[in-house]
């Protein structure tokens, strides 16, 4: 257990500089946050806080081997939002195996967000991304498709007077078509 719990410290510690705010040179924009975390429901932070790997799930499953229920989450609330991580307050509540009242906890996990399936430079696409394929991964399309309603990249909307009825259609929008196309690509 020694062994394991050194292996996942330098991970812990290069999440936590990520996520601090002098540590994050890529920050998102206001908006942004505010956009994931009204995107994001407290069933699904509870859901990834426990899979995040920092232990909780063994905790919960320790505690509840004896006894099912004696180890719930009873919270989930999101603290930040980095282009490589979400921070989640978890409140967990722990019953005695016999006698005595229960405990609660609360505690701030780190959720690593898995690389965009493509090169990002803009943070706020980057970290919506990461939480779209976090969500698929999870098996939660509902959550997933949320985030992407946000906006994803760059604006794709057609500018106005294209004159897209005019056939053969002129270099211009020849020019904007194909180059859009591309980059999307």
């Amino acid at each position: 257990a020694a062994g394991s719990s050194s292996s996942a410290s330098p991970s812990r510690a290069a999440l936590a500089a990520t996520v601090s705010p002098a540590g994050d040179a890529a920050r998102l924009t206001p908006g942004a946050e505010d956009a994931i975390s009204g995107a994001l429901d407290e069933a699904f932070l509870a859901m990834v806080a426990l899979s995040s790997g920092e232990g909780l799930a063994e905790e919960a499953a320790k505690a509840n081997v004896w006894q099912a229920g004696r180890f719930s989450i009873t919270s989930a609330s999101l603290v930040s939002v980095t282009p490589s991580a979400l921070v989640v307050a978890v409140t967990t509540l722990e019953k005695p195996l016999f006698v005595g009242s229960p405990r609660t906890a609360t505690r701030e996990v780190v959720v690593p967000l898995p690389a965009p399936p493509r090169e990002c430079t803009d943070p706020d696409t980057r970290a919506k991304l990461g939480v779209a394929e976090l969500a698929r991964m999870s098996g939660k399309l509902s959550t997933s498709g949320r985030v992407l309603r946000l906006g994803v990249g760059e604006d794709f909307s057609v500018p106005k007077n294209m004159l897209l009825g005019n056939v053969p259609h002129p270099p211009r929008v020849r020019e904007w078509t194909f180059g859009m196309t591309t980059r999307a690509l």
